[in-house]
């Protein structure tokens, strides 16, 4: 697993493993976004989006150190969620794109969209065969203003 790491160390992903389940919680049948590999899909958005890297890697960091001295992957997993909520408080920023980026890696996973119902897949040429035709009638009111642009 750790071989196709692209950002996040061996360490880190064990954390964001962890986090991600916290912030994502299995549901039955459905495992947790760490438990459906959210963090090794973190893993690739931290590697391909600058933009997001440090507020994400400042939110792990601020929670394994306000889990104590043994950090948040020793800490009870009863009271977990106490320390995202103390994170949260003092780095909402920080906690915001943890939290955003978890949304994105676990609601884009195929394995996850078909779990909740959706079809992964493209949907043509299965889906939404049945289109509604065209009315030009929508159109009447572009039809009718007057000019917005002018010819160049």
């Amino acid at each position: 697993m750790n071989a196709e790491l692209r950002f996040l160390t061996g360490e880190q992903l064990r954390l964001a493993t962890a986090v991600l389940d916290v912030i994502i919680p299995p549901d039955g049948e459905r495992p947790g976004a760490g438990g459906a590999g959210g963090a090794e899909r973190l893993d690739a958005i931290l590697a391909e989006r600058p933009d997001v890297r440090r507020p994400v890697l400042d939110a792990l960091r601020a929670i394994d150190i306000a889990a104590g001295p043994c950090g948040f992957l020793a800490h009870d997993p009863a009271a977990r969620p106490d320390v995202l909520r103390t994170v949260e408080a003092a780095q909402p920023e920080a906690f915001t794109a943890l939290v955003t980026q978890t949304y994105n890696a676990h609601y884009t996973c195929p394995k996850v969209r078909r779990a909740l119902g959706f079809t992964p897949e493209n949907p043509q040429p299965e889906g939404y065969t049945q289109a509604r035709p065209f009315d030009p009638a929508l159109l009447e009111g572009v039809r009718t203003r007057n000019r917005t642009w002018r010819r160049v």
